[in-house]
């Protein structure tokens, strides 16, 4: 399946309800996006699927909870947003996932699991930025050729069997 919107828009993809399941779908944004390709509420999964956008974030948890992104792929072409982006969210889980462009875990945002996944940026934004407390890293990869390969200000967050690496 495939999504998409000519015109200007806040998100190609908003599921503002709880419980949504999103599977093997793409989303390109290209120059549409400002907002989020993909942006989901609490107790929702997102498997299985691709999405990009230029001006916004590609896949965006704002506010949620128990939400899982499993085998996904997401990327941002503009400088300064993020291919993955988690506000005020918690107890999500986020697995198997290859994310370019950065990953960010805003303050507000804690006991989220994020695992087994691949983390690039070649710009501004920090391959992983955790701003927030008491969120678990574990098996993940985070390389930045330009900044930082992670960065970290949030509180009691755990990182195991995970490699950072910046320029």
């Amino acid at each position: 399946s495939s999504a998409s919107t000519g015109r200007v828009s806040s998100a190609t993809l908003r599921a503002s309800s709880a419980h949504v399941r999103i599977s093997s779908l793409t989303v390109e944004g290209a120059f549409n996006i400002w907002g989020a390709a993909i942006s989901v509420s609490s107790w929702s999964t997102v498997s299985l699927t691709s999405a990009s956008a230029w001006s916004g974030d590609a896949i965006r948890l704002d506010g949620s909870s128990m939400t899982l992104v499993t085998g996904s792929t997401a990327a941002v072409f503009a400088q300064g947003t993020y291919a993955l982006k988690l506000t005020a969210s918690s107890s999500n889980t986020i697995t198997g996932c290859v994310v370019s462009s950065g990953a960010h875990v805003g303050d507000g945002s804690h006991d989220n699991n994020i695992a087994a996944s691949t983390f690039t940026a070649s710009g501004v934004n920090p391959a992983l930025e955790v701003l927030g407390s008491s969120n678990a890293v574990d098996g993940v990869y985070a390389l930045n050729t330009l900044n930082y390969g992670a960065y970290v200000t949030g509180g009691y967050n755990l990182f195991r069997q995970s490699r950072f690496e910046g320029r």
